[in-house]
């Protein structure tokens, strides 16, 4: 079997553009071609197929000795989901080497890249904002893909948890640098996952996203900068100012103040502006897991 990097110049999507799901309608986007740094494509062996049903097979070689976007595996209830990993190259790190314990983010896309190719989740969002900026994001970034585009991402947490789990098995992973964002349908799961489990996250950055408000008292200690466009043609932005004012009367002594930006005139596809233009890797490198 082999373990492909992903080469993204010239790639271009036609698709619902991480459209809102379910009640929430569908939209369409545009990815623009991208010209990505060469330490984003590469390619290496991998082990055999996976043997568990609810772990990845580790690599004969660590995860991080090839920088790149890395196709993985993870058998999963009968069947293989495929997923990426995305290796920084060392030289965005101060030192120009991985430091001991790597920070990492896990990014949820919206519903036009659902599937099992285990790479459509890549075209939009997060993954072209580093391969345009490669030193603004020195993380591992974890990309699930959701099989179902009118499923939750909650239906698929314990998924997603296994593939973070069997990223740890192959990196050294910083625990208390562990962050979560996604776009449309991922920031509903950005929401939903961070509830889920309050205590893996260090910060969480949900994008035109919706219904935060019903767990403002589970993530209310989780430090959270949330994003909408102000002409939201898909999921309205109120959905967004609801769960930040949520958050912010759930408040304790000690607990962050949530973060909100609304941009004006901006439509569905806020998600361009929040990876590449707010500085928001630097933000989730401010804040480590609470109690630690």
């Amino acid at each position: 079997m082999v373990l492909a990097g992903v080469g993204m110049a010239g790639l271009t999507t036609d698709r619902d553009g991480s459209g809102g799901g379910g009640e929430f309608g569908h939209a369409r986007h545009t990815a623009q071609p991208i010209t990505p740094d060469a330490s984003t494509m590469t390619t290496q062996p991998r082990s055999a197929t996976p043997s568990s049903l609810s772990r990845a097979t580790p690599n004969r070689m660590p995860l991080t000795s090839t920088p790149g976007f890395l196709i993985r595996q993870l058998a999963w209830e009968g069947a293989t989901r495929n997923y990426v990993v995305y290796v920084p190259p060392a030289h965005v790190f101060a030192n120009g080497e991985l430091p001991e314990r790597v920070p990492l983010i896990v990014f949820l896309h919206g519903r036009g890249e659902c599937g099992t190719d285990g790479m459509e989740q890549l075209g939009v969002g997060l993954g072209p904002a580093i391969m345009r900026n490669v030193a603004a994001w020195p993380f591992i970034v974890l990309f699930p893909q959701k099989p179902a585009a009118n499923d939750r991402w909650s239906q698929h947490g314990p998924m997603v948890m296994a593939m973070l789990e069997a990223t740890r098995a192959e990196a050294p992973i910083d625990d208390e640098r562990t962050y979560l964002t996604g776009i449309s349908q991922g920031g509903l799961g950005t929401w939903d996952l961070a509830a889920a489990s309050p205590r893996t996250w260090a910060a969480i950055a949900p994008v035109c996203g919706w219904s935060g408000a019903e767990h403002a008292e589970k993530i209310r200690a989780i430090p959270t900068w949330a994003f909408h466009g102000e002409a939201d043609s898909v999921i309205r932005s109120e959905e967004t100012e609801r769960s930040i004012e949520a958050l912010r009367r759930a408040l304790q002594p000690g607990d962050p103040e949530p973060r909100m930006t609304i941009y004006p005139g901006v439509d569905h596809n806020s998600w361009d502006r929040a990876y590449r233009d707010e500085g928001l890797g630097a933000w989730f490198l401010g804040h480590r897991r609470r109690g630690t």
